[in-house]
């Protein structure tokens, strides 16, 4: 068997979510509530549906807006959708959107400094905390690992939970943007019930129950 084919075979059996492609190879989708999967590998998971999706969340910002835009891949396509935006203020956490949006566009960025969490490129702890808590929103994207009917937005870092709420508190919108393989998975730490959602972006492999259900709660919901 060739390394083509080995990878074609990978390849199909993601698209069926019987496991997931990271960097080298790949590993089943049953995680524990702590797992995560550092930011290269991130970027190979699901990567058209999360560029489907940024276009739809940046389809949602008026020049002009103020928006809370924290790090994973599906946030960074939404950042990599704002370049024709005007008079944006984007405040992140996340040093890769912060450092590609500086090039080239017509917005102020405001980075949140802390400490930088190894592997994932974003500050957290106390300073980030204390910059985020003095400032306002018009719209929090908001990225997550698990998303539950029951248990909500989890993800699995308990300063990245508590940097995030208080970002979900400071917004006048909040849109949880996240592809379908997500749905159903409960992470280690709580962000918010899903009541606290305004607007669901996902693709348009999720479970169609799910989707009535999450719409049954009066959150709209965009399919990529």
């Amino acid at each position: 068997m060739t390394v083509a084919t080995i990878r074609r075979d990978l390849d199909a059996l993601s698209e069926k979510d019987q496991l997931i492609r990271v960097h080298g190879g790949a590993i089943y989708p049953n995680f524990s509530t702590s797992f995560e999967p550092q930011y290269h590998e991130k970027s190979t998971l699901n990567s058209d549906c999360k560029k489907r999706i940024g276009i739809i969340a940046a389809s949602l910002i008026k020049d002009g807006d103020t928006i809370f835009l924290f790090f994973v891949k599906t946030a960074y396509q939404v950042a990599e959708n704002l370049r024709d935006k005007n008079n944006l203020k984007i405040i992140t956490a996340d040093l890769k959107i912060g450092c590609s949006l500086a090039i080239n566009n017509n917005n102020e960025i405001i980075l949140i400094g802390g400490r930088v969490r190894t592997n994932q490129f974003v500050c957290l702890g106390a300073i980030a905390q204390d910059i985020v808590s003095d400032l306002n929103a018009d719209i929090f994207f908001l990225a997550l690992d698990g998303f539950d009917l029951h248990r909500g937005v989890t993800v699995t870092d308990t300063q990245e939970a508590y940097l995030k709420k208080i970002m979900l508190e400071s917004s006048k919108k909040v849109i949880a943007i996240t592809d379908h393989s997500k749905m159903g998975r409960i992470s280690m730490v709580s962000v918010c019930p899903l009541s606290k959602l305004d607007v669901l972006i996902t693709d348009d492999s999720i479970d169609k129950e799910i989707v009535r259900n999450v719409e049954e709660m009066d959150i709209q919901v965009l399919l990529a």
